[in-house]
């Protein structure tokens, strides 16, 4: 099992996404819970990105559950093993540490791996987790025993399945039904998914939306913003009856950050993606949602007087084709 060869390894780095959200989070921290407790081990549970986490409901649920989630740069060294979690080593959305031994466990689409690498990846699940509750179930670690840790599985699964409204996988049911969460804890996380400044960004945005009607597709440009935001908008633009495919973007300095939904099953959200970042950044995610970066020095030397909102439009067309 994953587990027992990471087990092998006094030094262990848990890697979440880059400005993770609530899944990354909480299936991170559950690693952490089960290596720490076996003990004669140097467990860190780590992110990166451009940004320090700042969304609030994250921010609260990692100091009201004290979870030892470190921000680091891209220079930080790792000890021992690494392990990517909610996210594929090499992709776009995490820093690209040296290490000499990998693991993933993801539940997105699978991506191309180091050799050597030791994976599990299961794109059917609703949460990466639910893969990390179930790996630790098998492995009879006692979950009820840590409360805090139940209420992070719960939450992590609650977001990545719009409020438990997309699980078809009977592993997320399963785990929804053996745990017991913080439910007060819940509902206050649920009521500060936005700042007032993030709630004024996204009215801007949707203000801004470009609406093709024909193919019911949306390009909507944001002000700089985390990805999590990002997301949020796609999401309520996607709920438009006219709107069945939507991009969201920000343009930062260095790096242009977007956001697709889908509700077209032949319209797969991280195929769109991948194609919106071809040879000039990287993109994926699920079949319905999906993101990602694209390096503004690429985009400007191959399109140097294409609009970002030109140019969606035109990789949307492309990829209908």
């Amino acid at each position: 099992m994953i587990l027992d060869e990471i087990a092998k390894h006094k030094y262990i780095t848990i890697q979440c996404h880059n400005e993770p959200d609530a899944d990354s989070i909480a299936a991170g921290y559950g690693l952490y819970t089960y290596f720490t407790s076996l003990g004669g081990h140097e467990v860190d549970l780590i992110y990166g990105g451009h940004n320090k986490l700042t969304k609030k409901n994250f921010v609260t649920m990692v100091e009201r559950l004290n979870i030892p989630l470190t921000y680091v740069t891209p220079h930080y060294e790792v000890k021992g093993i690494l392990v990517t979690v909610d996210c594929q080593y090499g992709s776009g959305n995490i820093y690209r540490f040296k290490s000499d031994h990998i693991a993933v466990i993801d539940h997105h689409q699978p991506e191309p791996l180091p050799d050597n690498t030791i994976s599990d990846i299961r794109p059917e699940y609703g949460s990466c987790s639910t893969i990390v509750w179930q790996l630790l179930a098998e492995k009879d670690f006692p979950i009820r025993d840590y409360p805090a840790l139940q209420t992070a599985l719960y939450y992590g699964l609650y977001l990545d399945t719009t409020s438990f409204y997309e699980m078809y996988h009977p592993a997320d049911r399963n785990m929804l039904d053996s745990l017991e969460p913080d439910l007060e804890l819940i509902h206050q996380l649920n009521n500060s998914n936005l700042s007032s400044e993030e709630l004024a960004l996204a009215g801007m945005a949707m203000m801004r939306a470009i609406i093709n009607d024909k193919l019911h597709f949306a390009i909507l440009r944001a002000d700089r913003c985390t990805s999590n935001i990002l997301g949020l908008i796609s999401d309520i633009v996607l709920q438009v009856d006219t709107i069945n495919t939507c991009v969201v973007f920000a343009e930062h300095n260095e790096y242009i950050k977007f956001s697709v939904r889908s509700c077209e099953k032949s319209l797969r959200a991280n195929e769109i993606a991948s194609f919106f970042a071809d040879n000039i950044g990287n993109g994926g995610g699920h079949y319905d949602k999906a993101g990602g970066t694209i390096k503004k020095k690429s985009y400007l030397k191959r399109y140097p007087d294409t609009h970002l909102e030109s140019y969606f439009s035109m990789c949307y067309r492309q990829f209908l084709l």
